[in-house]
């Protein structure tokens, strides 16, 4: 149970070893050092190896693939964590690197049968796949700056063309290839 509840406080709590260690000392009279949490945590990672790798592989044979990167500050440092996901699985990894090194490490193949989701950022544009996709909100925002900026039809009837089919899919329950030919040519045509 104490196992348990130091990967729980880390990986869903996300404490700091130190608080983590002080909370037994304090609370559970039990002296458990910052040290043998990172070794009791290192174990549990390796326990777990063989389903990331199976995560990993997994999104790697995707048809569609999304990926991004969100900043952190790691003791005063900038740092990544990088996520590559798929309808059903979510890949996310650590990183000081926030180039297309992080990219090759992981998905050294790239994703050469898959359409990639991205918010522009470079790094992506240099991962190998069968084509791109602009993440759907910055494309938004994209347009937006365009509408305010410039006045742009083109952008408005665009966005709304956006905003049309993102509600065809959320309404209908099926596969987007599957919706009625009427309903897609309606969003076309506009």
């Amino acid at each position: 149970n104490i196992q348990a509840t130091i990967a729980y406080m880390h990986t869903r709590q996300y404490l700091p070893f130190q608080r983590m260690s002080e909370y037994f000392r304090d609370l559970c009279n039990l002296p458990i050092s910052q040290g043998t949490i990172c070794n009791l945590l290192d174990s549990f990672a390796l326990k777990a190896q063989p389903a990331y790798d199976l995560i990993a592989q997994k999104v790697a044979n995707e048809k569609v693939v999304g990926a991004d990167e969100t900043g952190i500050r790691v003791n005063g440092k900038n740092s990544w964590f990088w996520t590559w996901q798929s309808k059903f699985v979510t890949y996310v990894v650590f990183s000081k690197n926030r180039g297309t090194a992080n990219i090759n490490t992981n998905f050294s193949e790239g994703f050469l049968e898959a359409v990639l989701g991205h918010d522009c950022w470079e790094s992506h544009f240099q991962t190998p796949c069968k084509t791109h996709q602009l993440c759907i909100a910055h494309l938004l925002r994209e347009l937006i700056f365009f509408e305010q900026r410039f006045e742009s039809n083109w952008a408005t009837n665009f966005k709304r063309m956006l905003y049309d089919a993102l509600e065809l899919k959320k309404n209908l329950d099926q596969d987007h290839y599957k919706y009625p030919i009427t309903e897609r040519d309606k969003i076309k045509i506009s």
